[in-house]
């Protein structure tokens, strides 16, 4: 049996709250974006992405070389940001897959597979916080091999999970659409 923290929630307060979270994330996003603008160099060239990505000690440290001071601080405030972040994407896509369950019926399978894949969502911000300290302790310059190495399998485990959830909801609510629009869609070959 799957835990499904949100079966509880009526459909129309998880539309609401998934309304309201996508917002918030979007406009996190957007945030987070403007601020990591000065972290895009040539050897980060998705800024403060690449650092997470960053697999040797070496690949760190030649992005950390190629910012600043005032970029160094901005990649800490991005750091502290993500913690807020963190919470808002992963809760967002866990109301999104929280909604496909409630707007599909999925086979029994499917279904547990969507509840694991939601809980996964907030398994991939812990492994973001975690990815944070790891980064802030690089950052700070405790360069290592095995703190690059660390942040970067916690970073890769976080995007795939994320990433699937994304996709998911995504396909999810497409499809969902694309058939409340052909439904509503009149029949042709009718009188005229």
């Amino acid at each position: 049996m799957t835990i499904n923290p949100l079966q509880h929630w009526s459909t129309r307060k998880k539309s609401a709250l998934f309304i309201g979270l996508l917002i918030t994330t979007l406009i996190m996003m957007t945030v987070l974006n403007t601020v990591g603008e000065p972290l895009v160099t040539d050897p980060a060239p998705v800024g403060i992405v690449s650092f997470e990505l960053a697999r040797t000690e070496a690949q760190a440290e030649t992005i950390l070389n190629s910012w600043n001071q005032n970029a160094r601080i901005l990649a800490a405030f991005s750091l502290g940001l993500d913690y807020l972040f963190l919470f808002a994407y992963s809760t967002t896509i866990a109301m999104g897959l929280a909604l496909l369950l409630d707007l599909w019926q999925f086979p029994a399978q499917v279904a547990a597979a969507l509840n694991w894949l939601m809980l996964g969502q907030w398994l991939a911000a812990a492994l973001d916080a975690i990815e944070n300290a790891l980064l802030l302790a690089i950052l700070l310059g405790d360069i290592e091999s095995l703190l690059t190495q660390a942040a970067f399998w916690v970073a890769a485990a976080k995007f795939a999970l994320v990433g699937l959830g994304i996709a998911v909801v995504s396909l999810g609510l497409f499809f969902r659409l694309l058939r409340n629009l052909l439904r509503r869609r009149p029949a042709s070959g009718g009188e005229r």
